[in-house]
């Protein structure tokens, strides 16, 4: 009985990111490696101290190991291992809630109310995968009963942004022609603002009740933005764009994010909840969004150098 062909290796690249990376970096990844009977080919700097592409033929299915072994090598690194073909991405599907937005937007609405205490306990516990999330944010609604629409304005106009959101939108948009769609469990409002100030092509987030008075009523409306909402939206993209699965992206850091995450070629978990981290191999802990950029092989030449903020 004839033996069966050795598995074809494939072009493959690590990137490793840091601020900055360590001068042990390569030397450790090369170690790794080795162990799985690989060896670095070449080597690119994207960004001079920070990210590095180092260039490798691979079996698909040594992907994951190595990626666990260069985790445990290289602690406060954030690293990809992924083929070299069709890294960049011509969608993107991004979270906004602590993925493009420094925190819960619906915490800074319950503050107003003086029940930000409450309100974020139960958020903690639906972005860990603990509470069905449409029950979650139904009872979190009821809590922000009464409080003026008009203080939704003034709450998104005050919003931190997380670094290099605004350069990766706009760095795809250009260079790949890539659609950007954000995609929220948050409120349309305040959802519309980040759109714009991101400059996604649309938002699809929560629509909240409102009474005569120009209060909200405490509702929401249904069907709520999701998990599986998310992911309808996500594979509606890729129809409508014509676009194969290895083409697309998308980001976010809650278990509602994970339908969309585990559909996605390139599915980040941006400083995820550890329900997140587990299910996925890319992952951005300890830098910016501009990783995402790094991890598409974009170097510091292409990269927009639009506002952080």
């Amino acid at each position: 009985m004839s033996a069966l062909p050795p598995k074809s290796r494939t072009p493959h690249v690590i990137t490793l990111v840091a601020q900055p990376l360590p001068s042990s970096a390569r030397e450790r990844a090369r170690s790794c490696l080795q162990a799985v009977g690989g060896s670095i080919q070449d080597e690119k700097w994207l960004a001079h101290g920070r990210a590095l592409d180092l260039y490798c033929d691979l079996r698909s299915e040594q992907a994951e190991p190595l990626t666990q072994a260069l985790w445990a090598a290289l602690p406060g690194v954030d690293l990809a291992v992924m083929p070299q073909r069709n890294r960049r991405k011509r969608l993107i599907c991004a979270d906004m809630d602590s993925t493009i937005v420094v925190g819960e937007t619906i915490e800074f609405m319950a503050e107003v109310l003086g029940v930000r205490e409450k309100v974020a306990e139960i958020t903690e516990r639906a972005m860990r995968g603990e509470l069905d999330f449409t029950q979650a944010l139904v009872e979190r609604v009821r809590m922000l009963r009464d409080l003026p629409v008009a203080r939704l304005s003034e709450i998104a106009a005050s919003l931190q942004y997380h670094r290099g959101g605004r350069r990766l939108i706009a760095t795809m948009k250009r260079h790949a022609d890539a659609k950007a769609i954000l995609v929220s469990g948050g409120f349309e409002p305040i959802a519309e603002v980040v759109r714009a100030h991101h400059d996604f092509d649309r938002q699809v987030s929560n629509v909240l009740g409102t009474t005569g008075e120009g209060n909200l009523s405490g509702t929401v409306h249904l069907p709520v933005v999701d998990g599986d909402r998310k992911l309808d939206v996500f594979q509606s993209a890729i129809k409508d764009e014509r676009l194969p699965a290895n083409l697309t992206m998308a980001i976010g850091d809650g278990a509602n994010d994970l339908p969309m995450i585990r559909a996605a070629s390139l599915g980040i978990a941006y400083k995820g909840k550890p329900l997140v981290r587990q299910a996925t191999r890319f992952q951005i802990n300890h830098t910016d969004l501009m990783t995402a950029l790094y991890y598409q092989g974009y170097d510091e030449s292409e990269i927009e150098k639009v506002d952080w903020s």
